[in-house]
């Protein structure tokens, strides 16, 4: 099985990850499981940017699916107490948009193709209100 869209591979998200899962629970974190994850992660992503990406993937796009991807399934991990639960994020669940520079990286192709999908929010902090809401090309808000 592979992911919806093809952003990444297992073998890669494992490379990246340093880890393998399938060692780690052969059942739970089977080739299967982790291709869902990594579905998940580009649907994220997709639907954040308001772009599906076809042919060749931009590197940071691939980048990110990893480092989303990675972040589900140390979540996952965590909710079903798999592996040692002490190495993975000290056992806290993390937030997909409070790790690395994932949201500077979403927020540059959201920037890039996003103009003509409509509205987006983004995670802004104290940003006033026409700084979160996008307005598309048609005039509505």
């Amino acid at each position: 099985m592979v992911s919806t869209y093809g952003y990444t591979t297992e073998a890669a998200l494992e490379k990246h990850a340093s880890r393998d899962y399938s060692a780690i629970d052969a059942t739970l974190l089977d080739s299967a499981h982790i291709d869902d994850k990594i579905s998940d992660a580009e649907v994220f992503i997709n639907g954040y940017c308001g772009n599906i990406w076809t042919g060749t993937i931009p590197p940071d796009i691939v980048l990110i699916t990893k480092q989303i991807a990675k972040i589900y399934l140390d979540n996952f991990m965590i909710e079903r107490t798999i592996g040692n639960i002490g190495e993975v994020n000290g056992g806290v669940i993390v937030d997909v948009l409070e790790r690395y520079d994932i949201i500077t990286i979403l927020e540059k192709y959201k920037d890039q193709y996003g103009d003509e999908q409509g509205i987006y929010i983004s995670k802004r902090v104290n940003a006033p209100r026409r700084a979160i809401f996008r307005r598309n090309p048609l005039g509505w808000s």
